[in-house]
């Protein structure tokens, strides 16, 4: 048995009421799935449960890091300078990113700061210096 506060489909029941979930926590069955096949003669079976492995890291972990996709849950304030930016740019592409629940522009309007600008020229300048 599973809880799962998102789901919408058939229940097995419900836990007891809570802050948020008038009809309480939905509980989910989930039904092992028996395989019969045969090897060399010899009847075999396999049970397995249907579930789907899946990861979640921190922001902070997530440092370094390039994601083929991200499912991105941000809470309404950030806990240090950045952390936006990072977890944004952990995939190549806007595509890729999945956001759980609406981002203010504003968190996202003044990403980089104020030296950004100083950087961008620190890395042109690196850069030209490089090439020659």
């Amino acid at each position: 048995l599973v809880s799962c506060t998102t789901y919408k489909g058939p229940t097995l029941w419900h836990t007891d009421l809570r802050p948020g979930f008038p009809d309480g926590i939905p509980i989910i069955p989930i039904t092992p799935l028996k395989t019969s096949f045969e090897i060399n003669s010899q009847a075999m079976s396999r049970t397995q449960l249907p579930l789907r492995l899946a990861w979640a890291v921190t922001v902070h972990k997530s440092q370094g890091l390039t994601l083929k996709k991200i499912k991105l849950g941000l809470i309404k304030r950030e806990f240090s300078t950045g952390l936006t930016f990072v977890a944004l740019s952990r995939v190549k592409g806007i595509e890729d990113i999945m956001l759980v629940d609406q981002v203010d522009y504003s968190r996202v309007r003044a990403l980089g700061g104020k030296h950004m600008q100083y950087r961008l020229d620190d890395y042109a300048r690196r850069y030209q210096t490089n090439i020659r």
